[in-house]
Protein backbone atom coordinates (compact mmCIF):
# COMPACT_ATOMS: atom_id res chain seq x y z
CA UNK A 1 0.00 0.00 0.00
CA UNK A 2 1.21 3.01 -1.15
CA UNK A 3 1.01 6.76 1.55
CA UNK A 4 1.25 10.04 0.18
CA UNK A 5 1.45 12.78 2.35
CA UNK A 6 0.28 16.63 2.27
CA UNK A 7 0.44 19.60 4.13
CA UNK A 8 -1.07 22.96 3.92
CA UNK A 9 -1.17 26.02 5.64
CA UNK A 10 -4.51 27.67 5.43
CA UNK A 11 -5.24 28.16 1.11
CA UNK A 12 -1.67 27.06 0.70
CA UNK A 13 0.30 23.75 -0.24
CA UNK A 14 3.40 23.50 0.87
CA UNK A 15 5.07 21.87 -1.33
CA UNK A 16 9.08 21.22 0.45
CA UNK A 17 10.76 22.28 3.03
CA UNK A 18 13.59 22.02 4.44
CA UNK A 19 16.81 22.70 5.79
CA UNK A 20 20.22 22.92 4.69
CA UNK A 21 23.69 24.32 6.10
CA UNK A 22 25.92 26.96 4.53
CA UNK A 23 30.11 27.15 4.04
CA UNK A 24 30.43 29.65 1.74
CA UNK A 25 28.06 32.85 0.02
CA UNK A 26 27.01 30.45 -2.00
CA UNK A 27 25.03 29.81 -4.74
CA UNK A 28 22.88 26.72 -2.98
CA UNK A 29 20.57 25.79 -5.75
CA UNK A 30 16.72 24.89 -5.14
CA UNK A 31 14.72 23.61 -8.19
CA UNK A 32 11.20 23.20 -8.70
CA UNK A 33 10.07 21.18 -12.19
CA UNK A 34 5.91 21.41 -12.46
CA UNK A 35 5.41 20.07 -16.29
CA UNK A 36 7.56 21.64 -18.54
CA UNK A 37 8.09 24.31 -16.54
CA UNK A 38 11.58 24.46 -14.71
CA UNK A 39 12.29 27.38 -12.28
CA UNK A 40 16.10 27.74 -10.46
CA UNK A 41 15.77 29.48 -7.40
CA UNK A 42 19.82 30.80 -6.54
CA UNK A 43 20.61 31.26 -2.82
CA UNK A 44 23.21 33.76 -2.65
CA UNK A 45 24.27 34.91 1.28
CA UNK A 46 26.08 38.20 1.25
CA UNK A 47 28.18 39.80 4.45
CA UNK A 48 28.50 43.43 4.28
CA UNK A 49 28.77 45.40 7.77
CA UNK A 50 28.09 48.74 6.62
CA UNK A 51 24.10 47.48 5.33
CA UNK A 52 20.76 46.29 6.94
CA UNK A 53 19.32 43.21 6.33
CA UNK A 54 17.83 43.27 2.83
CA UNK A 55 16.41 39.92 0.19
CA UNK A 56 17.06 41.42 -3.69
CA UNK A 57 15.76 39.25 -6.23
CA UNK A 58 16.40 39.09 -10.17
CA UNK A 59 15.45 37.09 -12.47
CA UNK A 60 15.96 35.93 -16.15
CA UNK A 61 13.81 32.89 -18.63
CA UNK A 62 15.09 31.17 -21.11
CA UNK A 63 11.93 30.54 -23.10
CA UNK A 64 13.43 27.87 -25.47
CA UNK A 65 13.73 25.84 -22.63
CA UNK A 66 10.94 26.82 -20.31
CA UNK A 67 13.47 27.74 -17.44
CA UNK A 68 13.80 30.63 -15.31
CA UNK A 69 16.16 31.54 -12.83
CA UNK A 70 16.00 33.28 -9.78
CA UNK A 71 18.43 35.21 -7.79
CA UNK A 72 18.10 35.77 -4.20
CA UNK A 73 20.62 37.60 -2.45
CA UNK A 74 20.26 37.68 1.42
CA UNK A 75 22.08 40.52 2.52
CA UNK A 76 23.67 40.70 6.02
CA UNK A 77 21.06 37.85 7.35
CA UNK A 78 21.32 35.74 9.97
CA UNK A 79 22.57 35.68 13.86
CA UNK A 80 22.46 33.59 16.57
CA UNK A 81 18.50 34.16 16.83
CA UNK A 82 18.15 33.96 13.17
CA UNK A 83 17.12 36.36 10.50
CA UNK A 84 13.94 36.23 8.36
CA UNK A 85 10.49 36.71 6.46
CA UNK A 86 7.63 38.08 8.76
CA UNK A 87 5.34 36.29 6.30
CA UNK A 88 6.02 34.51 2.37
CA UNK A 89 7.32 36.37 -0.44
CA UNK A 90 5.46 35.17 -3.96
CA UNK A 91 8.42 34.81 -6.08
CA UNK A 92 6.46 33.32 -9.38
CA UNK A 93 3.58 32.35 -11.11
CA UNK A 94 3.26 29.15 -13.34
CA UNK A 95 1.93 29.06 -16.69
CA UNK A 96 -1.64 27.53 -14.96
CA UNK A 97 -2.14 30.77 -12.72
CA UNK A 98 -0.71 29.32 -9.75
CA UNK A 99 1.57 31.44 -7.27
CA UNK A 100 4.67 30.31 -5.41
CA UNK A 101 5.96 31.51 -2.16
CA UNK A 102 8.70 31.66 -0.29
CA UNK A 103 9.86 31.39 3.55
CA UNK A 104 13.21 31.58 4.86
CA UNK A 105 14.42 31.80 8.28
CA UNK A 106 19.03 32.26 8.35
CA UNK A 107 20.70 31.26 11.53
CA UNK A 108 24.87 31.82 11.74
CA UNK A 109 26.47 30.34 14.44
CA UNK A 110 30.73 29.91 15.07
CA UNK A 111 33.48 32.08 14.78
CA UNK A 112 34.03 34.48 12.05
CA UNK A 113 36.79 31.96 10.66
CA UNK A 114 34.43 28.75 10.61
CA UNK A 115 31.24 30.50 10.17
CA UNK A 116 28.41 28.17 9.19
CA UNK A 117 24.87 29.58 8.45
CA UNK A 118 21.54 27.32 9.00
CA UNK A 119 19.06 28.00 6.49
CA UNK A 120 15.06 27.10 6.96
CA UNK A 121 12.58 27.17 4.35
CA UNK A 122 9.49 26.71 2.90
CA UNK A 123 7.97 26.69 -0.70
CA UNK A 124 4.43 27.11 -1.01
CA UNK A 125 1.72 27.29 -3.75
CA UNK A 126 -1.88 28.51 -4.21
CA UNK A 127 -3.90 30.07 -6.99
CA UNK A 128 -6.90 29.72 -8.91
CA UNK A 129 -5.72 26.51 -10.13
CA UNK A 130 -4.60 24.84 -7.44
CA UNK A 131 -6.56 22.87 -4.57
CA UNK A 132 -5.03 22.87 -1.53
CA UNK A 133 -6.91 20.01 -0.76
CA UNK A 134 -4.95 17.97 -3.41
Amino acid sequence: MEYEFGLKAKEWKIITSGTFLTFDEGPYELFIKRGDEITTLNFFFIDDDGKESAIERTSSKDNVKNHLTINFNFLNMGGVLGTGLKKPIEFMRFDNGDQAFLNVLIRKSGSKDSEVREVTYTIYVAGAQHDASE
